[in-house]
């Protein structure tokens, strides 16, 4: 049994009642350190100041913001470390699909209701898996080597582990990021051999394009989708082999992809294929979903509002694209880079003083 009072953790939840219930069984758990934070920006303040070793986040965040955001976005920011615990905690049974089709997966979740002893055999499994993959999680992120992280995994790979996948699947992600293609390729087929598994699938595709055969890597992530349909890594390695030659089919698999799960980036993605598809309505519906989405702030970019006022100029609505580009100003503080986005965008919705002349003409 793993000593949780040894542990400090945050808790994440928008509702006070939710947040005390869970308190009283983190402490029924053995986990008394425990800070709290109430929305995503608590929660970003805490994690960017403390460093913490669980974190338990409910799915629903208020706000148009949910946990699997949050949890994105952390780990995008990078100020999450590996050997940290994140739990999410739902009352949504279907949150299993968006769980299993993400990028980015919590390491458990919980469904509600659930009893202190479910909550605590869990906390203990993940933190024990967590425990045993420490030796290579001390080589990765931004400073780490990885060399030295590979070297750990063959010698962990050379012992009986019952986190032998785990370790198989962080190798090859080692052996993408260090251009050792060919071993990464033998990996993931040496994988797939044994076992169907997605994330095999859709790596064996990326070391086939890192060896310049994006045709068999398509013809592999089509084959992959067919098998995982809802597995969005698949539609992402696909979308980005499309963009090279065929930004519209790139849109087509983006769409699907948004179906299967709706994403702010995503969003973003389709919005800019679209835009250079000149497939103006779709591309400014995008990106008003991108801005409309998200009430917390957090998620929002200047492209997005930049993004909507093209679509809507390139349709004639040139007062339309205005109002984006006043709402980019209300929704981001005043800085020299939400300065040039906004000249840009004034610049793309303003009509010149010689297109106003010409209108003016009987």
């Amino acid at each position: 049994m793993i000593d949780l009072s040894r542990h400090s953790g945050l808790l994440i939840d928008d509702i006070a009642e939710m947040r005390s219930a869970a308190r009283i069984q983190l402490a029924d758990c053995g986990l008394e350190r425990c800070d709290e934070a109430r929305n995503i920006k608590e929660a970003i303040e805490k994690l960017s100041a403390s460093r913490y070793d669980l974190i338990i986040c409910d799915y629903n965040l208020g706000q148009g913001a949910d946990g699997q955001q949050l949890l994105e976005l952390v780990r995008r920011r990078k100020i999450l470390p590996l050997t940290t615990v994140f739990l999410m905690i739902t009352g949504e049974t279907s949150y299993e699909q968006v769980s299993t089709a993400a990028e980015y997966t919590p390491d458990d979740y919980l469904i509600k209701p659930f009893t202190s002893k479910i909550l605590q055999t869990r906390l203990e499994r993940i933190i024990d898996k967590k425990q045993a993959l420490r030796p290579v999680y001390a080589h990765l992120g931004e400073r780490g080597d990885r060399q030295k992280a590979l070297a750990e995994c063959d010698l962990m790979l050379a012992q009986p582990s019952r986190y032998a996948l785990d370790l198989l699947r962080i190798k090859g992600e080692l052996l993408l990021e260090t251009q050792r293609d060919d071993e990464a390729l033998a990996l993931y087929q040496e994988v797939l051999d044994q076992r169907a598994t997605p994330w095999a699938s859709v790596g064996l595709a990326r070391a086939l394009s890192a060896r310049g055969d994006d045709a068999d890597a398509r013809a592999h992530l089509g084959k992959a989708l067919e098998a995982y349909p809802n597995y969005l890594a698949a539609y992402d390695s696909l979308a980005r082999l499309l963009e090279k030659d065929d930004r519209a089919a790139a849109q087509a698999v983006v769409e699907q992809a948004l179906k299967v799960a709706p994403s702010t980036q995503r969003q973003r993605q389709l919005g800019a294929l679209a835009l250079d598809n000149q497939d103006f309505q779709r591309a400014e519906e995008a990106f008003r979903r991108a801005v409309e989405k998200d009430r917390t702030g957090f998620f929002k970019s200047h492209d997005d509002y930049s993004g909507l006022a093209k679509s809507r100029v390139a349709q004639g609505k040139v007062k339309e694209a205005l109002i984006a580009v006043k709402e980019m100003s209300q929704h981001f503080s005043r800085s020299p880079e939400l300065a040039v986005h906004q000249a840009a965008a004034e610049s793309i919705s303003t009509p010149s003083r010689a297109t106003r002349k010409r209108h003016r003409r009987p």
